[in-house]
């Protein structure tokens, strides 16, 4: 992988979680110029902050991943309870 598609993957990867280089390099222990310069392909991390780095990317895609389930299950509850209510009003409408 060239160092201009690391830069963009790890860059998509924080932005599609939606957290700052700054949280992100305060969760990763680093400055936060350091963690541009590896962001921006200026500077590689070392073998254990690269590991660091892709253990908590993950931990952090994962807490993002659920947190959109959660989210969309509860809009499929909303749902559920809207269609019940417009079923109950059906009803007493009839009667």
């Amino acid at each position: 992988m060239e160092a201009a598609d690391q830069i963009t993957e790890l860059k998509k990867r924080r932005e599609l979680i939606g957290i700052s280089q700054v949280k992100m390099a305060q969760l990763l222990g680093v400055a936060v110029l350091t963690f541009q310069l590896w962001e921006y392909g200026l500077s590689n991390p070392s073998p254990t902050n690269a590991k660091k780095l892709e253990e908590v990317l993950f931990q952090l895609e994962d807490e993002r991943l659920e947190q959109l389930q959660a989210a969309r299950n509860s809009r499929q509850e909303v749902g559920k309870k809207k269609k019940r209510r417009r079923k109950n009003g059906d009803k007493e409408s009839q009667n």
